[in-house]
């Protein structure tokens, strides 16, 4: 018997000795694994469109205009902790019992969120150090949110598994978890729509 060889992918090589003859079978390979997704949807929301509203006058009232390059221009708020994209510490953010409350009911793990809202897609990014790479975002309304898987390399430098974009497209309700350190993106958002992302932070947040 030959041995099992271990590189890119598996390769299996049999010899047998019939008659002082070597019979040879053909070398047989394994197809790549397929790229597994990012992001799964864990829950729905039965009550969104309450919280829609509840969370759109919030945004009325308190919330600022989007910075970031990928989605400058939107409405935008951080509940409990603001981050800063350049040195990775937080700030204070809003503070709000009622949502925050009922955020944390769907995420308990998550120490900070960012709520926004507006007709303003999201361009492809990866969420910064801030965050450790488990995040959520629970969906207000109607968008598609793409997502990239990580390509795979062998030692060598080979890709095993390349990348791969996966869709999602919600209605309102859904409670997506993903790896926020996958590029990730939301295009086809509604002009009414609202998202909330959550992430677990990396230090210690402002009292």
């Amino acid at each position: 018997m030959g041995r099992l060889l271990f590189s890119e992918s598996i390769r299996l090589r049999v010899s047998v000795l019939v008659n002082f003859n070597v019979l040879t079978i053909p070398t047989l390979s394994l197809p790549s694994p397929v790229a597994t997704s990012p992001a799964q949807i864990i829950r729905t929301v039965s009550n969104w469109q309450e919280v829609a509203e509840y969370t759109r006058n919030l945004l009325t009232t308190k919330a600022g205009i989007e910075t970031a390059q990928c989605a400058r221009g939107r409405q935008n708020l951080w509940l409990q902790a603001e981050p800063n994209y350049a040195n990775g510490t937080y700030t204070s953010g809003v503070k709000d019992d009622r949502l925050w409350t009922f955020l944390k009911r769907l995420a308990p793990s998550a120490d900070l969120a960012q709520v926004f809202g507006g007709n303003v897609a999201i361009g492809w990014h990866r969420d910064a150090a801030y965050a450790y790479s488990k995040a959520w975002l629970f969906a207000l309304g109607k968008s598609t949110f793409q997502i990239e898987s990580r390509e795979i390399k062998s030692r060598q430098g080979e890709i095993i598994t390349p990348s791969e974009v996966f869709s999602f497209d919600l209605n309102g309700g859904e409670l997506l978890q993903f790896d926020c350190k996958c590029r990730h993106r939301a295009t086809n958002v509604d002009p009414q729509r609202i998202g909330i992302g959550l992430w677990s932070a990396k230090i210690p947040l402002p009292v």
